[in-house]
């Protein structure tokens, strides 16, 4: 997870380093007390922070027999091209019980609007959040703002 923070919070503030931006975005925003302590609201955390995130629908399916999860989605196309992120690498997410559990290798492009993730057998079995954003591939590291898409059971 740590690879993805450094990747997805790099140029969210310059002045800081990314683990650092990570952390102190999702302590302010994604940290909720509770009447028995504090939880983690998952549709406020972010994996990476930067552009708006393009989709506007998705879908997935896990298929038990290959063990892959795929990702499909439409995008906003105007917001796409104003932002330059057509060719932008997908980055999927699928964080476990214990810790990230499952994130793709190869890196589909935006404009391709589906991502598969391999997934192997888990020692923990249980309820995966998923999150994708997307990652420039033009060298300015730029992301846009993961996006919470739910969860599934593995």
């Amino acid at each position: 997870m740590l690879y993805l923070l450094r990747i997805g919070f790099k140029n969210y503030n310059p002045n800081k380093k990314a683990y650092i931006n990570a952390m102190s975005y999702n302590l302010n925003n994604a940290i909720e007390k509770t009447a028995t302590g504090y939880a983690i609201n998952y549709e406020n955390f972010r994996i990476s922070k930067g552009i708006l995130n393009p989709i506007t629908s998705y879908r997935f399916e896990i298929d038990k027999e290959t063990e892959t999860f795929t990702l499909f989605w439409d995008y906003d196309a105007k917001l796409s091209t104003a932002s330059r992120l057509n060719t932008s690498s997908c980055r999927v997410i699928l964080s476990g019980p214990e810790e990230l559990a499952f994130s793709n290798e190869g890196m589909n492009t935006l404009l391709q609007q589906t991502q598969t993730v391999k997934l192997q057998r888990q020692e923990h079995i249980g309820t995966y959040h998923i999150y994708v954003f997307f990652h420039k591939s033009d060298g300015s590291d730029e992301c846009t703002d993961s996006k919470y898409l739910g969860t599934v059971e593995w």
